[in-house]
């Protein structure tokens, strides 16, 4: 899958349509997904736009944690979406299974499932820093 906003962002985007190429078995299908397609509202680019690291940090944490929303959220919830059609490998009726793969996504983050996944993976991540790695030599 090979998408490209037409906003320049080279991933899904709520701030206008979506160009998604899809490569599967040999065969290629090209077509556009609008913010609209998937139940999102259009969102200016500002409103997706980052600042500092820390900011940045702090925005994706408020929205795994369920606290930030709007066009970030959505923006980050279409993306997981995606990404977890990739994970499937069946792209039929795309927009149906992406609007599925929503509503999924919106359910981790809002039964605390995304936020405990991040913690576990950061939990895990500081066990392996703190294992020693033998020196050769």
């Amino acid at each position: 899958m090979i998408v490209r906003g037409h906003d320049g962002l080279d991933k899904f985007t709520v701030t206008g349509p979506t160009e998604v190429t899809l490569v599967c078995g040999g065969n290629t299908s090209r077509f556009q997904v609008d913010p609209e397609d998937v139940g999102l509202q259009t969102s200016s680019l500002g409103g997706l736009l980052g600042s500092s690291p820390q900011t940045n940090a702090d925005r994706l944490l408020g929205v795994l944690s369920g606290a930030e929303h709007g066009p970030v959220r959505d923006a980050v919830i279409l993306n997981a979406a995606a990404a977890s059609l990739l994970v499937d490998g069946s792209y039929d009726h795309f927009i149906e299974r992406l609007r599925i793969k929503m509503d999924e996504c919106r359910t981790a983050v809002d039964d605390g499932s995304a936020i405990r996944t991040l913690e576990s993976w950061v939990a895990a991540a500081g066990r392996a820093a703190r294992v020693a790695v033998p020196t050769v030599g």
